[in-house]
């Protein structure tokens, strides 16, 4: 079951980060100049940032939630995470009236 968890985790952090890469290289880093493109990276950067104390926790047995500093580096990373997608969500209704207005 351990084995489990550690290919678990690498594919839950490196999956947002292989994306958040590909996606820029394919835009030509225009995602980060295009506002839907910005809550999309940055989302996922979060979202394995949010993960990675569980990795080194599993790998190198260093505790997110025995250390203070590093329960909030995870409380951090999670609640930006959320943040984000609140984000997203106000970007792309601004969007989608702007585009209903344009028609």
């Amino acid at each position: 079951m351990i084995l489990a968890l550690k290919i678990a985790l690498i594919v839950a952090v490196s999956g947002p980060l292989v994306f958040a890469a590909d996606y820029t290289r394919l835009t030509r880093g225009a995602c980060w100049r295009d506002p839907i493109g910005q809550t999309i990276v940055i989302k996922d950067l979060l979202l394995a940032g949010s993960l990675a104390p569980l990795l080194l926790a599993a790998f190198f047995h260093l505790s997110a939630l025995g250390s203070e500093i590093g329960a909030w580096v995870l409380i951090g990373f999670l609640f930006l995470a959320g943040i984000a997608v609140y984000w997203r969500t106000a970007v792309f209704e601004h969007v989608n009236r702007r585009r209903k207005e344009d028609t």
